[in-house]
């Protein structure tokens, strides 16, 4: 890989990186409003968001990576699925894995709220169901954030 675009995609998944860790927090700081009551549905299309704002977040550094490094991102209509699977693969001589399939799992969960929060009216979010994906979110982040280190550090043999 060239060294400027080398350069260019580590500084970009760092970018991209520092938000979702912002994401995280507020997560952390929403959650800890509602250990005792529910929220409003106001309150809860709020939180909705911030969950769909981190999967965003690490879906755009994943089409960043494939752009870069895989040829382009996967075609058809699960492409966005097909996205995350890829990243928990080598391809060839080209890039190692940037995700392991643990973390691919767990990304798997966020992808599907992503899908039902752009395909649902907000007045069918459930408590319930969010309420887990907010508790996991930071641990998710880290994990992942780990992991895209790891590829990160493969990144700089280039950018030199």
């Amino acid at each position: 890989m060239d060294p400027s675009r080398a350069a260019r995609l580590i500084a970009s998944i760092r970018h991209e990186l520092d938000a979702c860790k912002q994401i995280a927090a507020e997560a952390a700081a929403n959650l800890q409003d509602f250990q005792t009551q529910t929220p409003s549905l106001l309150q809860l299309r709020g939180l909705g968001d911030i969950v769909h704002d981190f999967y965003t977040g690490i879906e755009r550094i994943f089409g960043k990576i494939a752009t870069e490094t895989d040829g382009g991102l996967p075609g058809g209509s699960n492409w966005h699925r097909e996205l995350v699977e890829t990243m928990s693969f080598p391809i060839g001589d080209r890039r190692p894995t940037v995700i392991t399939s643990a973390t691919a799992g767990s990304l798997e969960e966020y992808l599907r709220f992503r899908h039902l929060f752009r395909n649902l009216y907000g007045f069918q979010l459930q408590w319930g169901r969010l309420k887990p994906l907010l508790e996991r979110l930071p641990s998710v982040f880290e994990t992942t954030r780990k992991d895209l280190e790891a590829f990160i550090t493969f990144l700089e043999r280039f950018d030199t």
